[in-house]
């Protein structure tokens, strides 16, 4: 991918020229860097020296102990360390600025949302361990993971980060009682939560739940446990379907429900476009529930991989 080329050569140039203790050395004290990043991101400590009234200049740390409640003297080893990487830089003895990659620290930036994706050295020190499980270590199962390891569940990644955080919304916002004696399609519908609660509370409406056999395994558990009289009459359903190959329901009687589908179509939306919905009559209903993030629109956003057809 071209646009990864000038970070490749840059790596390659730096290998290249470097010792190979040093490369070791570097690895050896990363870990502290995102600790440290941490710090700066959750303490606000980014943000007090964004919002300094001379930013070149930067602050003292007993502003940044007065301000924040944190000992002086640790927080200027933190801030000394991050020098070393480039986020900071010492002005004067103890006084310390942003440099140009420190401001995307600040709250609300891209850096700063990235950066507090929780668990994340959790999981990366679960490596070793999920490499050697004994029962996972050849499985490619979207459950058997170092985010299953660390939070002791059965969960894929969507349904453990979304939940069903947005159900309660989902089912108030839209008059499903317009669809009744439906069929509904919950393509990529997971471990079914979304479907079994409206299966709950729409008894007239029927679900198929479409997704890959690892989600599908629980979805069917939880139907039996949520909604066995349900699952007995035929009102909701499993059955395997991949998103990137034609959709095996087909016609007009169908309803169509996609969930976070703006996420995976601006990565392959031609792929998608052209399998899943392919033959598809102009009668046939698409339903997305969907998050929508103005502030994600950058001047990236022409990039080619980002075209939404």
């Amino acid at each position: 991918r071209p646009w990864y080329l000038p970070k490749l050569f840059q790596g390659q140039l730096k290998h290249l020229l470097q010792f190979p203790i040093e490369k070791a050395s570097e690895e050896a004290y990363a870990v502290y860097d995102r600790a440290c990043l941490d710090v700066m991101i959750h303490t606000g400590l980014s943000d007090c020296l964004g919002n300094a009234p001379d930013r070149k200049n930067g602050l003292h740390v007993a502003i940044l102990q007065k301000k924040l409640d944190i000992d002086s003297r640790k927080i200027t080893i933190i801030l000394r360390y991050l020098c070393t990487q480039g986020w900071v830089r010492e002005t004067k003895e103890g006084v310390f600025a942003l440099n140009r990659p420190g401001y995307e620290l600040l709250q609300g930036t891209q850096g700063w949302k990235r950066l507090r994706t929780p668990y994340a050295p959790e999981i990366a020190g679960t490596l070793v361990k999920w490499l050697q499980h004994p029962e996972w270590k050849y499985s490619d199962s979207a459950v058997h993971t170092s985010l299953q390891m660390v939070h002791n569940m059965d969960l894929p990644l969507f349904d453990w980060a979304l939940g069903d955080t947005y159900i309660g919304g989902t089912l108030a916002d839209y008059p499903w009682k317009s669809l009744e004696g439906r069929r509904i399609i919950d393509c990529g519908g997971g471990t079914g939560t979304l479907s079994i609660e409206l299966a709950k509370t729409f008894p007239s409406l029927q679900f198929i739940i479409q997704d890959l056999p690892e989600a599908l395994s629980i979805a069917k558990s939880q139907i039996q446990n949520a909604l066995p009289q349900a699952e007995e009459e035929g009102r909701i359903v499993t059955e395997f379907q991949d998103f990137f190959q034609p959709q095996c329901r087909r016609g007009d009687s169908y309803h169509y429900l996609f969930r976070h589908i703006l996420y995976v179509g601006y990565i392959f939306p031609p792929r998608m476009s052209s399998e899943c919905f392919a033959d598809m009559t102009g009668q046939t209903k698409l339903r997305c529930v969907d998050l929508v993030h103005p502030d994600y629109i950058n001047s990236d956003w022409n990039h080619p991989n980002r075209q939404i057809s």
